[in-house]
């Protein structure tokens, strides 16, 4: 009713409230109830753990609040690898037992499909299998991706990671689930900027010049690029910084078991971003040392596709800086390979590969297929698609730079492109309406949906089943240990197939 008063909280901003945590909520938080049923979010404590919680945020129905005091401590609590996890809003769940970060991510994935997926907990129990756990669960990301700003005190140029819910970066030296040398890029770029007066660039009034760093590494290549994001076209000194980050002597020895003469530092460029925006790259790149890309193989997992010896050979990929490529190498391969697995091909079917990206996964499907179709909107990633499938010697994929929601329809009304199996794999929103009834439309028997975001999955698992497809097998695999994402790969099939 107008002019209704909304119900008052039960505590008041400051108030300490003694509570078992029960749970893990979709931030990393852990979730407690008082005696009268009353929910908290509490940060940086892990189910199991009976905390005193201090509330920062309290509504009507919840609130939010930080751990203050540990009173008993959970058996899945551990001592945390980064001295500054529990401020940096990279790592949500480093203070968690890996085996309890497994269990949560498949409840989410779970929860998620009966929730917003409308699947029965019987349905959800029968076809959602147990998930992909790493074997390498720090140093595992092949991209750190880290913005810059001057330090207010120092002056100084830092890098490191935004604070949960800010953008105030919390300086970083190593980050502990990066690849181990990323870490000396950023120093080499920090040090030069200090000493030339090169200053970073200030979201307040726009000041400044660098914005971001990029350090990509082939986990298997050991090729390294480094793209540097300013505001500016032109930074001073710009062919300097080049050469000094060659010289850095990018360290060979990877610490972790990949031995051999590793290549380092390839390719070196600049991205102008002169946006007032959260959007971290631009739309200019320029070319200041090197090559354009860097290149990585991706293996098929045999403990997954069995040891076929046509899917035993690797594929190389070039990625160029803007390009979308998986950054757990590893767990990639496990990915793709189910994404394969779960295609069904047999060499017959034409096949819709809708975001393809650099064409990752379609070039590890055109081997098994008849024809490949990727579709994507970044340009430079479907050059890099056009190179890899030349790469790999592959003439049986095409490429078409576009949304696909707004390309399908085109591609769709070609009888001969008349899709058997669609492969899709959207950023975090999910996939467009309109694509998802122009694929309804197209009746492929198969579908393979790919998802870094088991909510938005779930929602768009429930039009496809109204359109007639059914989820046979829901895989997760956790990407990203140590956070709160986890990555899934489903199986829809027509319902009269």
């Amino acid at each position: 009713m107008a002019g209704q008063k909304k119900p008052k909280a039960p505590f008041q901003k400051n108030d300490r409230v003694k509570l078992t945590i029960t749970d893990i909520s979709t931030d990393g938080s852990g979730i407690g109830k008082t005696d009268t049923g009353y929910t908290l979010f509490v940060k940086n404590a892990v189910p199991g753990d009976t905390v005193v919680a201090h509330i920062t945020k309290p509504l009507s129905g919840y609130a939010f609040a930080r751990t203050e005091q540990i009173l008993s401590l959970s058996q899945d609590r551990i001592e945390p690898v980064c001295p500054v996890s529990s401020t940096c809003g990279g790592c949500q769940l480093q203070q968690v037992s890996y085996e309890r970060q497994l269990l949560f991510k498949e409840q989410l994935v779970r929860n998620n499909m009966i929730r917003i997926g409308g699947l029965s907990p019987e349905e959800a129990d029968s076809i959602i299998q147990p998930i992909a756990g790493a074997d390498r669960i720090y140093g595992y990301r092949n991209k750190l991706q880290i913005p810059v700003q001057q330090d207010p005190v120092t002056g100084l140029a830092v890098a490191g990671f935004y604070a949960g819910r800010s953008h105030r970066i919390i300086p970083v030296q190593e980050c502990a689930v990066s690849m181990p040398a990323h870490s000396r890029i950023v120093s080499v770029i920090l040090d030069f900027m200090n000493r030339k007066g090169i200053p970073a660039y200030s979201e307040a009034d726009g000041s400044g010049m660098i914005r971001h760093i990029l350090v990509r590494e082939g986990y298997h290549t050991g090729e390294v690029s480094v793209c540097i994001v300013s505001s500016v076209k032109k930074l001073p000194c710009e062919k300097e910084l080049a050469e000094e980050i060659v010289r850095s002597g990018y360290e060979t020895d990877s610490g972790d078991g990949r031995s051999g003469n590793r290549p380092g530092v390839v390719s070196i460029s600049l991205n102008y971003n002169p946006e007032k925006t959260n959007v971290i790259l631009g739309k200019e790149l320029r070319l200041l040392w090197g090559k354009n890309e860097m290149e990585d193989l991706i293996y098929p997992d045999p403990s997954i596709l069995g040891e076929s010896k046509a899917l035993s050979v690797p594929m190389r990929y070039a990625v160029s800086p803007m390009a979308f490529y998986q950054v757990n190498p590893l767990q990639t391969q496990k990915l793709y390979s189910y994404a394969l697995k779960f295609a069904g091909l047999t060499g017959q079917e034409n096949v819709w590969d809708l975001y393809c990206g650099a064409g990752t996964i379609s070039l590890f499907l055109a081997r098994a297929a008849k024809k490949v179709t990727g579709i994507e909107i970044v340009p430079e990633a479907i050059e890099d698609a056009k190179k890899n499938a030349s790469l790999n010697n592959i003439s049986n994929a095409d490429f078409y730079c576009g949304a696909a929601e707004e390309l399908l329809p085109q591609v769709a009304d070609d009888a001969a492109e008349a899709a058997d199996v669609v492969v899709v794999d959207p950023p975090r929103k999910g996939l467009d309406p309109v694509c998802i009834e122009t694929i309804i439309k197209a009746q492929p028997e198969r579908i393979v949906y790919v998802s870094c975001d088991s909510s938005t999955l779930s929602r768009d698992i429930a039009l496809f089943r109204e359109g007639g497809y059914t989820p046979g097998i829901v895989q997760p695999v956790d990407m990203f240990p140590q956070t709160v994402h986890v990555e899934t790969v489903v199986l829809m099939s027509r319902k009269d197939t």
